[in-house]
């Protein structure tokens, strides 16, 4: 597969096969021409390379005054947004369909999942905070325990990772968001080491220094972290300090500086912009990069007191813009294959206009697998599953507003 640099691209530019970034997450098919705003789109995201078995062709511009557009250019507009909404939220549906909510048995199908995995999810954090109190309190851990739980979060993992993916970003009552993002990050961050093929003493050191990482974050007052007008000077660096408070009561357990690292340095970025050391990308362990990139999506998606969450596809975008500045580019990628553009649990628009909820990965960035919800009147029901690597004739038109 060839790479061609941003910069050959221009007005027109199209290509004879389909178009890649990464070398193999497809962005979008053969002979659909880049706009200038496409272009601009894709370095505002920092790719600075598209990948394709074909060949580059100009098409001519054509019947310029007609305001009729083909199904490729309506394909193009909805996927990137319009030149004259550039960096807004994609089309909601009408007045009419907007108004209507998820069906009912939609909404109990999801039920039956969710609760099962919640069950998990309450069972797994109330053994963290265990972890955590045990840590700052007696400065003891069981490392066996915490090797156990862990264990039992990579077999749910293989059994059914979607299920738990379902789940990310949902808030659950009486559950700090602290915790529960932690649970996140370290499914979010087992599931990369597999795509990744690291060896399986990296997986379990990822998978300690992941649940631990947000460790010292329980010594930061509750008015700070729970305030939500902007923080001062004085309490952004009194958070800022969890990273040098975890990092230390890591060590006080004996567990080794590798490990400690995630708790350390998961906020430094490869430009030398984090903190709390503001090291560069040569200086940060590869676990720190990791979860670096996990937490960042975890918490950008999560319900907080103090911020609203963003939809998990703008999430992805907002990292992509970072990427080879902030965030290992190579980390991102592997981010990207596994929860795709519209990450499993996003709810979309079809351009049949239906609206779906995804609840798969097909392996193709912009055309994961959905499942349809048909809307019919005040009852609404599950509808088919389709995957859309498959299927030419559809494709996602925008975020589906509840």
């Amino acid at each position: 597969m060839k790479n061609y640099s941003i910069n050959t691209l221009s007005e027109k530019t199209y290509f004879t096969d389909d178009v890649y970034i990464f070398e193999d997450l497809f962005l979008y098919p053969k002979n659909f021409p880049f706009q200038n705003f496409h272009i601009k789109l894709l370095r505002n995201w920092n790719i600075e390379q598209v990948y394709s078995d074909g060949e580059i062709g100009t098409i001519e511009q054509k019947d310029s005054n007609k305001e009729i557009k083909s199904e490729k250019d309506k394909y193009l507009e909805d996927l990137f947004g319009s030149p004259e909404e550039e960096g807004s939220e994609l089309e909601e549906l009408s007045e009419d369909k907007k108004e209507q909510n998820i069906t009912q048995d939609e909404q109990k199908s999801t039920l039956s999942v969710e609760e099962d995995f919640k069950e998990r999810y309450k069972k797994w954090i109330i053994m963290t905070v265990s972890f955590f109190n045990n840590i700052i309190t007696t400065r003891d851990i069981n490392k066996e325990h915490v090797v156990n739980l862990l264990k039992e979060i990579r077999s749910a993992i293989n059994k059914d990772k979607n299920k738990l993916l379902m789940l990310f970003g949902i808030p659950i009552e009486g559950i700090s968001y602290i915790y529960r993002k932690t649970i996140e990050t370290t499914v979010l961050a087992f599931i990369l080491a597999e795509s990744m093929n690291l060896t399986e003493f990296a997986i379990s050191n990822l998978g300690i220094a992941t649940l631990f990482h947000d460790l010292g974050m329980i010594k930061i007052p509750k008015p700070i972290l729970q305030k939500t007008d902007q923080l001062t000077p004085e309490e952004l660096t009194i958070i800022q300090n969890h990273t040098i408070i975890g990092y230390k009561y890591l060590k006080e357990v004996n567990y080794s500086v590798i490990i400690a690292s995630g708790a350390l340095q998961h906020h430094e970025r490869i430009d030398g912009k984090g903190y709390p050391n503001k090291i560069l990308g040569e200086k940060i362990t590869d676990i720190a990069k990791i979860i670096s990139v996990v937490d960042a999506y975890c918490a950008a998606i999560s319900y907080k007191p103090f911020k609203d969450p963003i939809h998990a596809k703008d999430a992805i975008q907002d990292l992509l813009k970072s990427g080879g500045t902030a965030y290992d580019p190579n980390i991102l990628k592997e981010l990207v294959k596994n929860i795709s553009f519209y990450p499993i649990g996003s709810l979309i628009l079809l351009s049949n206009g239906l609206p779906a909820k995804v609840i798969g990965t097909s392996g193709v960035a912009m055309r994961p697998i959905v499942k349809t919800i048909i809307l019919e009147g005040t009852q609404n029901k599950e509808g088919e599953v389709i995957d859309l690597s498959k299927r030419q004739d559809l494709y996602i038109k925008g975020v589906y507003k509840r």
